[in-house]
């Protein structure tokens, strides 16, 4: 796989139209979708110099194929009293095109039909939703409020953040055995037509504040 001196720039459209909705102080909702054109997409494709010699080929970059990304987002933001705010966060998008990466003609001369190298499928980096919520608390250095008729300390945060997403796309494969006993595994649906197990992940952090001799100090704990 060669470069190309003369390869040209991608060309870019994005549009973005959105909402956003202030119900009251404590609380804000907001919804958007945008949608990304890439023209002159960077692809690689195979050169034969010399048509006799077929096997003499090689693969050089040029600006051939096309992609695009769409989706719709929204947020949604609220506090409950003075030391209690929650958040949450919805996307679905799609991205796709001709190929996800400029060598995928390696993978695909190899996996997909020719006719199919020119056809739009999911990217491999497709994330067709993915989703969090969370909580902070915070308390000032001059408050000491109580929960559960305790006294909690002051100057202090509590973060706790949820979030989840779809998992990596793929290629289902089957395993077929033909009449001489060889076996081989052959596409058995669409191009990234299949996804993983979703991924999730919890992001904690504490942090509880000193002033000590002019200087102000952080204990914290992550996970």
């Amino acid at each position: 796989l060669f470069g190309n001196p003369a390869l040209g720039y991608e060309k870019v459209t994005t549009i973005e139209a959105g909402l956003k909705y202030l119900p009251s102080p404590g609380r804000a909702l907001s919804v958007s979708a945008y949608f990304k054109d890439i023209s002159d997409y960077i692809a690689a494709t195979q050169i034969q110099p010399d048509p006799r010699f077929p096997e003499e080929s090689y693969l050089v970059y040029f600006n051939l194929d096309f992609a695009k990304s769409q989706g719709v987002e929204v947020s949604y933001n609220h506090s409950f009293g003075q030391y209690i705010s929650g958040f949450t966060d919805i996307a679905v998008s799609r991205a796709e095109g001709e190929r996800s990466l400029p060598a995928d003609i390696l993978r695909g001369l190899e996996a997909r039909a020719e006719g199919e190298l020119f056809t739009e499928v999911p990217f491999d980096w497709d994330v067709p939703w993915q989703f969090s919520v969370g909580a902070n608390i915070n308390v000032p250095e001059d408050k000491n409020p109580e929960f559960l008729g305790i006294k909690l300390p002051s100057d202090w945060n509590l973060y706790l953040k949820y979030s989840a997403r779809a998992g990596k796309r793929y290629t289902p494969y089957a395993e077929v055995t033909d009449s001489f006993g060889v076996t081989q595994f052959q596409p058995s649906g669409e191009t990234n037509s299949e996804m993983g197990p979703y991924q999730s992940w919890l992001d904690l952090s504490f942090r509880k504040y000193f002033d000590m001799g002019g200087y102000r100090l952080s204990l914290f704990f992550e996970a």
